[in-house]
């Protein structure tokens, strides 16, 4: 909607023709004027934002280091729960790994039947004449 009232509305395409809007599009336009829109209209004394500049900083080793919280049973509970983590990710990965191992060996398979159809129907063709 917002690119066809601009295009109606393009001031270097329409000259001095007048410019006709709908009702629907007379509102977006007074909308997207900013004249009633707090989304699109400019506060006086707002700043603009833009992109950072700045550059990442990875951090050391110490700085990795931080201690969460104190609770000896609450930190052997939470490493208890990560190893748990790691640990099925790592059998979800195997089974990932066996499922596609079987579905090349199945891809084999039927190349080899395919070739083997190929030959004997060749064959059957052959002897025919």
């Amino acid at each position: 909607m917002k690119s066809k009232i601009k295009n109606i509305t393009d001031m270097k395409k329409t000259g001095n023709r007048k410019i006709k809007l709908n009702e629907w599009q007379k509102k977006f336009f007074n909308l997207w004027n900013g004249s009633e829109n707090p989304v699109i209209q400019q506060v006086p004394g707002g700043v603009t934002a833009s992109t950072s500049q700045d550059v990442d900083i990875s951090l050391t080793d110490e700085e990795n280091q931080i201690p969460f919280c104190d609770d000896k049973e609450l930190m052997a509970k939470l490493r208890k729960k990560l190893l748990l983590q790691q640990i099925n990710t790592a059998a979800a990965q195997e089974k990932a790994a066996i499922a596609q191992e079987k579905a090349a060996l199945a891809v084999e398979r039927a190349a080899g039947a395919v070739e083997q159809f190929v030959e004997d129907y060749f064959a059957r063709q052959q002897a025919s004449f």
